[in-house]
């Protein structure tokens, strides 16, 4: 019997031996195959990606900054490639504090749309390095002193608050603010985050009743950076006529701690006399000597579709992603257009109509573009957005003469509105630009009139005698996965699916999904699209959109469908769950 068990053991730690060394082999084998993975895009890091992160990153992550995380050539980047997809969805890098859309700045070190999606499709696409020729050798100028506008001597204006917080006060309210005892302009902005701080809004309230917000800076806990309090500069000097009112409100969270002592500078405002400033360039530079690159050399044609930036080929067709037609176009400019908006009159009052201006302007030189294309049947779509999100209104201003955008509207109760330009200027990609709204006599603060919304429980709704039952896929929505959008369409008198539907600017219908705090925009379109030739009063009763939602969090759904030659709006309110 002992022999026999003897036996039996050799042979079990043979075995055992056996299976250890094929695990290992396996494991092995795995971990090579994950550092190659199949390559699936066209976008290179020597091409595209490190021009990102020398607009955006190397201020920070280059060698002989504070901070392990190289992102100066691949070697050093491609090792974090997947941490650095996390944290640019998770809009934690670059690291930036004020709120998009409330207040121009020049120096604002956020992506834009299209860097985002780049970034994305070459993690995703299998971080591809692309070829060493694209990598031409600069060197970065130095920064003049003159350059800063500080030089100008401007008067630093301090708002300052000192009170105590109550213990266990989970949004307590913190209010300064001074009067502009002569005309200035403002030249910049530097909001002052303290290390128990939600928010921090400036607004200007002017004698007229114009109201103009400066600067809003919030975020979650694992946002702010109390380490990292940079000062903004203006696109464009702020007018604060004498006797304007400027306030600061912070709310602080003390829930967790005792009484505590509050002595602290909200923010400090850089003021001029009006007429005597003086804006050059304020970006952060890159060291001296530091590899680099020059911009890409323009090419002849390139290929890119509207609704997916990312997708560019040197060939026409159709796009992977969402089949929409591919648009002929020189290569691009990457950097977002600038958009200014002012309204006639300047003082909005809810209720009453008044007109929208949008100037949009070159990145680099500066002039009035033109030239757009046409997305969709329009070559400008507009969407303005109460804060509480129960306000939605889908526009299309129309080009004058001077190459201005104008349109009409009005809005329907006291507040605050914000407000989406989506564009594809010709040489440029397809963009959104974010601004704001604030009506006559509305002087609440947006951290308390922040929306609060719940995902609904039952996804149906009946409006204009037709019913829409949306169905997600996945039932539970997933960060950073596709989720689908399936609408069933039935007429609610006959319970028959609907054979009436229309085309609505191009499409069976057009969805908006703006994320609860209004920073996540996703404008998408159905993926069945209309051939050409086919009969477009015989639309199918079931539409889906495809959509790519950056964040956990929950996000308010605007789809919209035409039917008997009238705009339906079908809102919806989901959430989507950490992956």
């Amino acid at each position: 019997m002992q022999s026999v068990f003897s036996l039996t053991s050799r042979h079990s730690v043979s075995w055992l031996l056996l299976l250890l060394f094929a695990t290992v082999f396996m494991l092995l084998g795995t971990h090579q195959t994950s550092s190659h993975e199949p390559v699936t895009t066209k976008i290179r890091f020597n091409k595209e990606i490190v021009r990102i992160f020398q607009d955006h990153c190397l201020a920070c992550h280059q060698p002989g900054s504070n901070t392990k995380v190289f992102l100066h050539n691949y070697t050093s980047a491609r090792p974090w490639a997947k941490a650095i997809k996390e944290e640019v969805l998770e809009r934690r890098m670059p690291p930036s504090q004020v709120v998009k859309g409330f207040g121009e700045f020049e120096d604002d070190h956020g992506l834009t749309q299209h860097e985002v999606d780049q970034i994305v499709a070459w993690v995703d696409g299998g971080t591809p390095k692309g070829d060493d020729k694209d990598l031409p050798l600069t060197q970065a100028p130095m920064a003049n002193k003159t350059d800063d506008p500080r030089a100008n001597n401007p008067t630093i204006l301090s708002l300052r608050a000192a009170e105590e917080i109550p213990a266990g006060a989970e949004h307590y309210r913190v209010e300064s603010f001074v009067r502009i005892p002569r005309h200035s302009e403002a030249i910049a902005i530097r909001p002052l985050l303290f290390p128990f701080a939600q928010s921090l809004e400036v607004t200007a309230y002017r004698p007229d009743g114009t109201a103009k917000v400066l600067a809003w800076a919030r975020g979650d806990a694992h946002e702010r950076r109390y380490d990292w309090q940079p000062t903004y500069y203006f696109k464009e000097p702020v007018r604060l006529p004498k006797g304007t009112r400027v306030r600061a409100v912070a709310y602080v969270n003390n829930a967790k701690d005792s009484l505590k002592p509050l002595v602290s500078s909200l923010c400090e405002l850089s003021l001029t006399p009006q007429g005597l400033q003086g804006r050059l360039s304020h970006k952060r530079r890159v060291k001296p000597g530091v590899l680099i690159v020059s911009p890409l050399t323009a090419e002849a044609n390139v290929y890119t579709c509207p609704m997916h930036p990312d997708v560019m080929t040197d060939d026409p067709g159709r796009c992977p992603k969402c089949a929409m037609t591919l648009i002929k176009t020189k290569r691009p400019e990457a950097a977002d257009f600038d958009v200014s908006l002012r309204t006639k009159p300047s003082l909005i009052k809810a209720g009453r109509m008044f007109g929208l201006v949008f100037d949009i302007r070159h990145p680099l030189s500066g002039a009035i573009v033109r030239d757009f294309h046409i997305v969709h049947e329009m070559p400008f779509h507009l969407f303005i957005v109460s804060q509480d999100l129960n306000y939605f209104s889908h526009l299309h201003p129309r080009q004058q003469g001077d190459g201005s955008f104008v349109i009409e509207t009005t809005l329907p109760k006291p507040g605050a509105y914000f407000v989406y330009s989506d564009i594809f200027p010709v040489g440029g990609v397809p963009q959104v630009a974010f601004g704001n709204l604030i009506t006559a006599g509305y002087h609440d603060d947006l951290f308390s009139a922040r929306a609060v919304i719940k995902p609904d429980e039952v996804l149906t709704r009946e409006l204009e005698n037709t019913r829409f039952a949306l169905t997600l896929g996945p039932r539970q929505p997933l960060v950073g996965k596709k989720l689908t959008l399936t609408y069933q369409i039935t007429d609610l008198k006959t319970g028959e699916p609907v054979r009436d539907l229309e085309p609505y600017l191009g499409a069976w219908g057009h969805t908006l999904i703006l994320s609860e705090d209004g920073r996540d925009y996703v404008h998408s379109h159905p993926t069945q699209l209309i051939a050409d030739g086919v009969d477009r009063r015989r639309a199918s009763s079931e539409v889906s959109f495809e959509a790519f939602l950056p964040r956990s969090g929950r996000y308010r759904v605007w789809s919209q469908f035409q039917r008997r030659g009238k705009v339906i709006t079908v809102p919806f309110t989901i959430e989507v769950n950490p992956y």
